[in-house]
């Protein structure tokens, strides 16, 4: 990456940090399953994220991080679980939850999930694409 230090001007930088850790890191962890609970909420209800998790490794400490993204790509609320441990391509299904903000407008919005490597936070996990809600 080459940023121009020199430019005192307006100027800016966005990494994509998929991108940017994909060529460098390994992804080991990938979700086989993910789905939420309904296709549509309302303002302050708890959305339900039931997935399953799995490693190329024997075992991988991991983390999954659910956020709720408006029609920009901006986030808008997200959690992330609790520190578990996964063993290959064993089923350990799991689940968690993100609560709506309240107020909230009406529209599509779109989830999206991300695993990661627990012990070093750092994203070599896979993301599971956005989907509408």
């Amino acid at each position: 990456m080459d940023i121009d230090t020199g430019n005192t001007g307006c100027w800016c930088v966005n990494v994509d940090w998929d991108s940017l850790l994909s060529e460098r890191v390994q992804k080991n962890a990938y979700f086989r399953t993910w789905q939420t609970n309904k296709t549509n909420y309302n303002p302050g209800e708890t959305v339900t994220f039931a997935f399953e998790v799995d490693t190329k490794l024997t075992q991988q400490t991991v983390k999954v991080e659910a956020n709720l993204l408006d029609s920009s790509g901006n986030i808008l609320t997200g959690s992330t679980s609790p520190a578990f441990t996964i063993y290959g391509t064993q089923n350990e299904p799991r689940t968690f939850t993100v609560t709506l903000p309240n107020p909230f407008a009406s529209g599509t919005y779109k989830v999206e999930a991300i695993a990661f490597d627990s012990s070093t936070n750092v994203l070599p996990g896979s993301m599971q694409p956005a989907t509408s809600l």
